[in-house]
């Protein structure tokens, strides 16, 4: 096939294989404006993925992890020892995502995940099954993936340092928190101050699953929460994970169809040799048709009518050998004919987008912490309210069990319940009647 290109020497057909780095070059007034072709080579990247034993133990199903981002890893090292590797993570993206486009329809391959938590959570991974995405050029490996043996885990992680008051009250009434899911689906609200005051952990509970992994994350329990119970309090990551996956009909027949070639070229082996046969009696019956024909008509008509019977017998017999030989030469042309047309229609089906992905920019890759708070003017607002208003306790007990030893005055609003006021019944109905009202006591 040709190409037509503007050169410096004119119109010339350049193949469409060829290497070329040419200008085109056209005088638009003034500047002379330049456009330059350059080669855009791919580099192959090789990739062993074995299927040699049951890697994940709690599992119907094998998992392979590989960091999103640039990791240096210590693998070890032929020989003995380890060393450092560094994973490229943009390429063990484009790996995996080519392994599950060209597995998926196959059903060799899932579904392809990207997931905020690993059961690995550290850059040592001697002990751990390691496969190697070379480059075919230079030979070096340039990115790995690791075998999981389990798809279950729990990890503690550190807590982000967030801002929390030493006035529980204060910040319970003013200050949010709440953990939320990457993809923006869910969300848990929780307060420091019922925990305790503080919150130092998040614990994550991870099931690695096929299109719906479960992912739940919550603060270590303490304080009014009470403790970790492993419950379902927290927030529960929902929505998609997976990345989309597009399937090509012809390698995923080749898949489905390991050995079609094979096949089929033992039918049509197989076909040949039984035409041999076919062909051999054919023969051998025309040529006993010619004998018995000669030896019927010598005896009803002597020599010369037995010589006419026998010729025409064995121009007859020699025909229908012709014939079928034909019919059996052009059965094989048409299986390989339909064969060749079936196997065509499939190469000719275009790529279709098997599964779709709910990532998009807003997208984050990990669950994060969102903080919210007020203005000073409502602080102050809420500290004077506390000052002068006082705060709903909803409790039996003694006025002075409650009086604030902060403020100079505590304002009290309550059902009087019992007074040691005997004989004076005005003045217990006055004072039961100034409660209810609401009054400031010093």
């Amino acid at each position: 096939m040709k190409s037509v290109f503007f050169t410096d020497n004119g119109i010339e057909d350049i193949p469409d294989d060829a290497i070329f780095n040419f200008k085109i070059q056209a005088t638009v007034t003034n500047p002379i404006l330049y456009i330059d072709f350059h080669e855009i080579t791919v580099v192959p990247i090789n990739y062993d993925i074995k299927y040699d034993a049951v890697y994940t133990k709690d599992a119907p199903y094998e998992i392979l992890a590989a960091p999103l981002n640039n990791v240096t890893f210590t693998v070890p090292k032929e020989g003995g020892g380890s060393k450092e590797f560094n994973h490229d993570g943009n390429i063990a993206k484009q790996v995996f995502q080519e392994i599950i486009n060209k597995y998926h329809a196959a059903g060799f391959a899932y579904d392809l995940q990207i997931v905020p938590y690993c059961p690995i959570n550290s850059t040592d991974i001697t002990l751990q099954t390691i496969s190697y995405f070379i480059d075919s050029t230079s030979e070096e490996s340039v990115s790995c993936c690791i075998y999981l043996q389990t798809s279950t885990f729990t990890q503690t992680l550190t807590a982000p340092e967030i801002p929390i008051r030493s006035d529980y009250k204060m910040s319970n009434e003013l200050d949010l928190y709440r953990v939320v899911s990457p993809n923006g689906v869910g969300e848990f609200e929780f307060s420091p101050s019922k925990n305790g005051g503080n919150v130092e952990f998040y614990e994550v509970d991870c099931t690695l699953i096929p299109y719906n992994p479960y992912i739940k994350i919550n603060p270590l329990f303490s304080g009014l929460y009470g403790a970790d119970y492993d419950d379902y309090r927290g927030l529960i990551c929902g929505g998609d994970f997976s990345m989309p996956i597009v399937s090509n009909e012809w390698e995923t027949y080749q898949l489905q169809n390991k050995y079609y070639q094979d096949i089929f070229n033992r039918q049509i082996s197989h076909q040949e040799y039984n035409n041999k046969f076919s062909l051999a009696s054919d023969i051998l019956g025309a040529t006993a048709g010619a004998v018995s024909a000669g030896v019927e008509g010598f005896t009803v008509g002597g020599g010369v009518g037995a010589a006419v019977s026998a010729g025409v017998s064995l121009l007859g017999g020699a025909a229908d050998v012709v014939t079928n030989q034909m019919l059996r030469n052009e059965e094989i042309r048409y299986q390989k004919d339909q064969f060749g047309f079936q196997l065509g229609t499939i190469k000719a089906r275009a790529e279709s987008l098997t599964r779709s992905t709910s990532f998009n920019q807003n997208n984050k890759y990990f669950p994060y912490v969102e903080y919210y708070t007020c203005t000073k003017v409502e602080e102050d607002a809420l500290k004077k309210k506390i000052e002068y208003n006082g705060m709903t306790v909803g409790v039996i007990g003694k006025i002075s069990d409650y009086l604030s030893p902060t403020y100079e005055y505590t304002y009290v609003q309550a059902q009087l319940i019992e007074i040691d006021i005997p004989d004076d019944y005005q003045m217990v109905e006055e004072i039961a009647r100034r409660l209810r009202g609401g009054i400031r006591i010093a």
